[in-house]
């Protein structure tokens, strides 16, 4: 299956989506250190980005614009209870195309990631 990073500030959803995604048979890396996390998910060696949209210092908008300015092929999943016209919006323009509100249930998940990966 697939390497995934998970980028979110908060610690139980992490640990769920880590714990969801692992179950599902995905490779899965954390973060909520948001210095690395651009340079972590600029490696290559992730086939997606978990998202998160608010984080203190830095938003998902503002990283996912990080994220194609340099140049960044990972399919991201925007995770979060902010979604709405206007940031899906922002968010599109940056290259971004699949995204899930907060709160899924176990099966959501495993599901928008198999989307994300099919590209």
């Amino acid at each position: 299956m697939a390497k995934i990073l998970i980028i979110d500030d908060g610690r139980h959803i992490r640990s769920a989506l880590e714990a969801i995604l692992t179950r599902a048979g995905h490779n899965v890396e954390t973060t909520h250190f948001l210095a690395t996390a651009v340079g972590d998910a600029l490696s290559g060696k992730y086939k997606l980005i978990a998202l998160d949209l608010k984080m203190p210092g830095i938003d998902g908008v503002e990283i996912a614009n990080l994220l194609q300015k340099q140049g960044a092929k990972t399919s991201i999943l925007v995770v979060s209870g902010f979604l709405n016209y206007e940031t899906t919006g922002l968010l599109q323009e940056t290259g971004v195309q699949n995204f899930l509100d907060n709160p899924f249930n176990a099966t959501d998940l495993p599901a928008a990631v198999d989307q994300a990966l099919a590209g």
